[in-house]
């Protein structure tokens, strides 16, 4: 598990029936996709849907996935503007991936709903 979700496990508890499976390979082979580690092990521990009732964190489709709208839906590769969007909060607020070269060396963007000012965190490293 990757040590970020291995941490936060820590401080939330995953659902007792586990997250949600997704088929990684067949994926990348029909979008073109490969997400980083740490959102894959977060899909496997917590599947899709929100934390703590205020942040939707999207997921790709798996079997059985309810809805047409998910993280990689109408998403190009690369993403327009080069970044994706993948959780938002109930302040209007977005979370996204500039998605430039590896997946693992993706940062991480926090976009306030007013927009004035976004922040910018490299993600791949371990503290």
């Amino acid at each position: 598990m990757h040590w970020a979700v291995k941490a936060l496990s820590r401080l939330v508890q995953p659902p007792a029936d586990g997250g949600d499976t997704v088929d990684w390979d067949a994926l990348r082979a029909a979008t073109g996709w490969e997400l980083p580690a740490d959102c894959r092990d977060f899909v496997a521990t917590y599947g899709r849907g929100t934390i703590s009732d205020s942040t939707g964190v999207r997921t790709p489709p798996f079997e059985g996935y309810p809805y047409e709208d998910h993280l990689l839906f109408r998403a190009e590769r690369p993403p327009v503007g080069g970044v994706l969007t993948w959780a938002s909060n109930e302040a209007g607020d977005d979370f996204l991936w500039r998605c430039v070269g590896e997946p693992e060396q993706w940062q991480v963007i926090f976009r306030p709903r007013n927009r004035r000012q976004e922040h910018v965190y490299d993600m791949g490293r371990r503290p």
